[in-house]
This record gives structure tokens, sequence and C-alpha cells, in this order.
């Protein structure tokens, strides 16, 4: 259904619009040859037709590296079509004109309706953007946490909340910061706002420098807000911020952004037991929660008050209506098969692990296996340095001690 809608509001001439959204789509499902096919297209009729054919060699690799297949018919027949410039590709004659007047972008994801736990944050963070600066220095916040803990549902929650302060519009970029081979570079985003901006593609200047430039003086004097979703660090955001304090930025982070000039810290933490159970109320039912109350307090501790399992562990009770939470809880007690009950759908805990796992250092990575053996939550330096075999502390960082104590919930690894 979503690629059908993508393909007519292609065919109403609405590349431009649609070329960011199709990007991020392609980069989540990159066998999808139907949606490759329509981003080449949104590319092609925005002038920017060498990002098509590297869109087309992508999908071609993964393709062939996953499947050991080559691209299907239609999809050669389009690069072949591009590569020529058929005249059959011309984009719609209804986009041949833009109106008049800035462009307001609405580029906010849909906010959910059961945000529990985080009411107090999130009204400090309203706040925080809602209140004018006192100097010339844009109002940046920035959140951290571990995978699953709710950043991108704050943030989205609180952007939606705030949103009429910034009437010149809020635009969004999932940098995928965990994934240094899918990492959005600045130079990309900027393209992307650039166009939501109501930049034609033939226009966007080259270079990451330039198109900065041309960002922040399209920013200058409005009222905007900016959402940058999973940053892997500082150096990432800050090409992206503007340079007036009429505008405001809202980041998320797995990492501590103190590195931005400025910025207000807000570090997430996982849900206590009450705030839990009642998420978990909000999702599978509240009288069906408070029949099983005890099991209901098990099943949160074994999914470690993180949001994303409770919200796994409230669907798949949703769907299967006649399962108890404390069927669930005894399957979810079972270690050696914990990380294949929390998942479900599109959701999964093993993912974001896995996401965090990848950013470590090979040494840390093969410190964090051999901690696994140990059955227990905190370690001293000391014995790390002897499970390495050295008899010098390592430099371990905080992000793999968060991770040990993630993975300590969900999982212990075997060799």
């Amino acid at each position: 259904m979503l690629e059908e809608c993508l393909e007519l509001e292609l065919r109403l001439g609405r590349h431009h619009e649609i070329a960011g959204e199709l990007a991020d789509l392609v980069a989540e499902h990159p066998l999808r040859e139907r949606l490759c096919a329509l981003l080449m297209l949104a590319l092609h009729h925005d002038g920017r037709t060498a990002e098509a054919l590297e869109a087309y060699r992508r999908t071609r690799t993964a393709l062939v590296e996953e499947l050991g297949l080559e691209p299907g018919a239609a999809l050669r027949r389009l690069e072949h079509a591009i590569l020529t410039g058929d005249d059959a590709l011309a984009p719609p004659a209804s986009s041949a004109g833009r109106a008049a007047g800035p462009v307001r972008p609405r580029q906010l994801p849909p906010d959910v309706a059961d945000l529990t736990g985080r009411d107090e944050i999130a009204a400090g963070m309203r706040e925080l953007l809602r209140t004018a600066p006192d100097g010339t220095a844009v109002t940046v916040v920035a959140i951290s946490g571990q995978a699953g803990v709710g950043k991108t549902t704050l943030a989205v929650h609180v952007a939606h909340a705030v949103s009429g302060a910034f009437p010149d519009g809020q635009l969004y970029a999932d940098l995928r910061g965990g994934w240094q081979a899918h990492r959005a570079g600045p130079d990309e985003v900027l393209a992307r706002f650039l166009r939501a901006l109501g930049m034609a593609g033939s226009e966007i200047p080259r270079g990451a420098d330039e198109r900065a430039k041309e960002y922040r003086s399209r920013l200058a004097g409005r009222r905007l807000l900016v959402v940058l979703d999973n940053a892997a660090d500082e150096a990432q955001v800050r090409p992206l911020i503007p340079g007036t304090p009429s505008c405001a930025v809202l980041v998320t982070s797995r990492a501590k952004l103190a590195g931005l000039p400025g910025a207000r810290l807000v570090e997430l933490g996982v849900l206590d037991t009450s705030r839990a159970v009642e998420l978990l109320g909000r999702i599978a039912g509240a009288g069906r929660v408070a029949a099983e109350a005890g099991a209901a307090r098990e099943l949160v501790r074994l999914c470690g008050g993180l949001p994303l399992a409770l919200r796994i562990m409230g669907a798949r009770l949703v769907v299967h209506g006649r399962a108890t939470i404390a069927e669930l809880a005894r399957r979810l007690a079972d270690e050696s098969r914990r990380l294949d009950e929390l998942s479900y759908g599109d959701l999964e805990v093993r993912g974001s692990l896995s996401y965090s796992f990848h950013r470590l250092s090979p040494r840390a990575k093969r410190l964090l296996c051999l901690l696994a053996h140990l059955y227990a939550p905190d370690v001293s330096a000391w014995t790390c340095a002897a499970l390495l075999g050295t008899d010098r502390p390592p430099d371990t960082t905080g992000r793999m001690t968060r991770l040990r104590r993630s993975a300590s919930t969900w999982e212990r690894p075997v060799s």
C-alpha cells in the first residue's frame, strides 16, 4: 500500500517532496526493487541523475551479495532508460512550477499516544525549546541513552508538542549513526533539507560547506525546528545546526554529545517498575495487566524496564489474546531464547544491541564476550585485564559498560 501511495505522488509530480522519504525506505529495505525504482525516478525527475544511478548500483550490489541474483528486468530497463536519457522518463507537467512564497516543511514522524513515565523530562524539554535564547546561540537539546530506551519516541513527542512555536516548519532526519556503512553524511542530509525548503535539485551546491551556507541562509530569521535522530557524534551534527537563534535543534544519540557548544543534555534511563507496568497496561490493556499484577511485574523485570522490550511484549499480548502474561514471562525467563522472544514484526531488541555492539573496538568486543561468562553484573578493571591476558587495565568506554549491562539483562552469549 505504501509503495502504491508513493507511486501516485510521483505521478502527481511530487518527486521533490518524496525523494527523502524514499531514500530512507530503500535504506531500510535494500532488497525491494520497486522502492528502488521509485527512488530512481524521483531522483532523476529532480535533476539528480547521478544519484539515481548510484541507487541502482547499491540495490544491485545488495541483491547479488544477499541473494545471488541480478535485478529484475523492469529495474534494468529503468537504469538503461535513465542512462540513455529516454524522453518517456520526463517528469509530469504538473511539477514544472512551484508555488510562490517560502516552503514550510512538516517532516515529523507520527506521535505516539502512550508515552509513559517521561512527563517531567518532556515538560523541561518543551520549556527549553519554547524559550527564546538570550543571545545569538541556537538552542540545542541532546537526548542520550541506551538502545531501545525511547529516545526517538520522546523527541518526536516533544517536537509535536512545540511545533506551534515553530510556524516556519519542522525538519527531520534519521542520521543512522550506529552503522558506519549506512551513516548519513552531513552533505546528504543538507541536500535533503534544502530540497525540503524548496530548492530544486539542480540548484543545490556541491560540497557540505557550500550546502551548509545555503542551508543557514534559507533559515535566517525563520522559526524552524530541526530534529536529528540517531546521531553518531558531534561531527555529524555540527554542520546541520542553523545559524539563527530563532531556530532550535533536538538531537538523539546513544552517546552524550557534550562536545556540542551550549547543548542541554538530557540522559534517558529505563522505566521504573510502576511506570513500566503502566506502559504495558496502556498497550495490552490495563484490566488484563491488573488481573496478573505479579506476572506483569516479573515480565517488566525480565524486560529490564526497557520501553522497546515492553512494547514488543505488549504487542504480542494484543495479537495472542488467549496468552497469559505469566506464560510470556516463563518463555522470557529462558535466557537461551530471550532475544528470540523479544521480537515482533520489525521491532526487536537483538538488532538494537547489535547496533551498539558494532560500534565497539575489536578489543572491547572481545572483552564483552569474555565478560558474559562471568555471570556478574559488575567487574573490576583488574578482572578485565586478566581476561584479556594483560597486566594493564583496558581503557573501556561508558558505551561498552552500558552495553554490558544491557546484554546481561537479555541473554548470556555462548562461545
